[in-house]
């Protein structure tokens, strides 16, 4: 669905309306197509549960159709990215793409040095509790 947002150009700032139920008609919820697109990808990557290619497909997609559906969730999705074993050749062919789009989008947005900013606390924490023998030692350390 992305790819073919991104292939005719369609423009995704308008507002979308849902009406919530029939009996409750007057009840709208108002939300940008881009919250909406969020939203998608989101779930999509969390029904997966996995990281395959598929999904560093829709983030890369993502981030050419609008930078701004993957820079506001960044801190949820890519420290298990960034820290998944990458043993496939092809995975990490498609992971290094993933990564290069991004730097590349947000060091022409500016951006750059500040999500790598925000990213290293994230990074940390999700390496440190992907190693249980470190976390081990940092309690023996701060008991002692």
């Amino acid at each position: 669905m992305l790819e073919s947002l991104l292939n005719y150009e369609v423009d995704i700032t308008i507002r979308l309306t849902d009406t919530c139920g029939e009996r409750q008609s007057k009840v709208e919820v108002k939300k940008t197509f881009i919250t909406f697109l969020q939203t998608v990808m989101l779930g999509q990557l969390k029904m997966e549960g996995k990281l395959d290619k598929a999904t560093l497909r829709i983030i890369k997609t993502a981030l050419k159709l609008d930078p701004s559906l993957v820079e506001q969730k960044m801190d949820q999705i890519l420290p298990h990215i960034m820290t998944a074993r990458k043993n496939n050749s092809d995975f990490l062919e498609c992971y290094t793409d993933m990564v290069n789009c991004l730097l590349e989008t947000l060091f022409k947005l500016s951006r750059g040095t500040v999500f790598v900013n925000q990213m290293i606390p994230h990074l940390k924490a999700s390496l440190e509790a992907n190693n249980i023998e470190q976390f081990e030692l940092k309690q023996k350390l701060n008991e002692t």
